[in-house]
């Protein structure tokens, strides 16, 4: 009987042993039936790679723990590294195909398409030149945002939720790249550079570098754990919405239009930006129009001076305001309502119920605009109804609302 079943296990393929198991390894783990899904399918979206190799190579064992091992464990996420032990009988089909006669040990990095398929032609042992190679590959859906594009980056696709890096960096790192990647289909990354965007510096009182925050329904949620990828991946997932971007947007014919106002500190009123900024149903704040023919830096960082000043001396008590500035050349008549003969002035409105405003008394400096709040608040300024009941329509129509 034994003997019998010598003679029959002599004509049993032989499965060897892998130098690669999932247990001890994060290398993955690729073969001849499984390789096309795993390895050439994902090239679509994604880059792979792919580690050729015998048990009769060389320092194998070695290269395998020492090296390949562990820039898999570094990449873990970011870039997958499958293993194809050419040892075993089953797999001779796929080493044969994707080698093309050469000798194990082999790294053949897979980009994504339409980009060729090649072998790594630096040192197996160097594990910063494999890694630096391999991440050359990663997409990035990453967003360099440039000086004063804060607004339009905030209202593309405004309900998708932004993620903000303001960094001191001059370009994205490869774990920002990578990490928008995976999260191309729910989260929108933009790249800040402190040094030209000192207005989001100071609107989100950032006091060191790298800072970042997811931005949802207009409330930022800031990261305070390591910069590496898996835990910055954890902590995004949270807030990623994967059913709103693509087609969701277009099935439920979400509004996409890029609404920069929103986020401007001084946004100009126009026909396009009147309701969002100024006439809001749900709010019973004043509206602050600066008059002018056209909106100057200093004009700009004057009234964003006043503004703050104000929001932390009235926070919580009394009426709100909603800073805004109205080109008076494109839009004459409303100078005309508003008994304006010199600009730049401004008035303060109450766009609820009966409409009513105020003019300022005095040109349109810091103090003067200082005073008119401070008897508004104190509710010693006297407000002059609108005739009629009714601002003119906007002159200047750049899209319907």
């Amino acid at each position: 009987m034994v003997f019998s079943i010598l003679i029959l296990s002599a004509f049993v393929p032989r499965v060897l042993c892998s130098l690669v198991n999932r247990m001890d390894h994060d290398l993955l783990i690729a073969n001849n039936s499984n390789f096309d899904s795993l390895v050439i399918s994902p090239r679509a979206k994604t880059p792979t790679s792919a580690f050729f190799y015998s048990a009769k190579d060389k320092n194998i064992k070695k290269l395998i723990n020492y090296t390949m091992d562990i820039v898999a464990k570094d990449l873990k996420g970011v870039y997958p590294i499958y293993t194809v032990d050419c040892d075993q009988p089953a797999n001779t089909a796929i080493c044969k195909r994707q080698l093309n006669n050469a000798n194990t040990p082999q790294l053949i990095v897979y980009p994504v398409l339409p980009q060729p398929q090649y072998f790594f032609k630096g040192k197996l042992d160097d594990k910063d030149q494999i890694i630096g190679t391999l991440l050359s590959h990663i997409p990035s859906n990453v967003e360099v945002i440039p000086y004063g594009g804060y607004p339009l980056f905030m209202t593309n696709m405004e309900v998708v939720p932004k993620v903000l890096l303001v960094t001191d960096k001059e370009k994205p790192s490869w774990i920002y790249k990578a990490l928008s990647n995976s999260f191309k289909n729910s989260l929108i990354f933009g790249f800040f550079k402190s040094k030209e965007h000192s207005d989001i510096v100071s609107k989100y009182n950032i006091k060191k570098f790298p800072w970042l925050a997811v931005i949802k329904n207009n409330k930022p949620h800031i990261y305070n754990g390591e910069m590496k990828f898996q835990p910055l991946f954890d902590w995004l997932n949270i807030y990623s919405e994967t059913y709103i971007k693509g087609n969701d947007i277009a099935t439920n014919q979400v509004d996409i239009t890029p609404k920069p106002w929103k986020f401007e500190q001084i946004p100009q009123l126009t026909h396009e930006s009147q309701h969002d900024i100024c006439f809001r149903d749900t709010s019973k704040g004043l509206c602050v129009i600066y008059l002018t023919t056209k909106l100057t830096q200093a004009d700009k960082n004057m009234l964003i001076d006043v503004s703050n000043e104000f929001s932390s001396k009235i926070k919580g008590r009394g009426a709100s305001f909603r800073w805004m500035w109205l080109n008076c050349e494109e839009e004459a008549k409303f100078k005309n309502v508003f008994n304006v003969t010199k600009l730049p002035s401004l008035v303060v409105l109450n766009p609820h119920k009966r409409l009513r405003y105020i003019a300022l008394d005095g040109f349109a400096n810091k103090e003067n605009i200082t005073k008119l709040i401070e008897k508004i608040q104190m509710g010693e300024a006297k407000f002059t109804t609108i005739p009629g009941g009714k601002l003119p329509d906007f002159t200047v129509v750049r899209s319907e609302l």
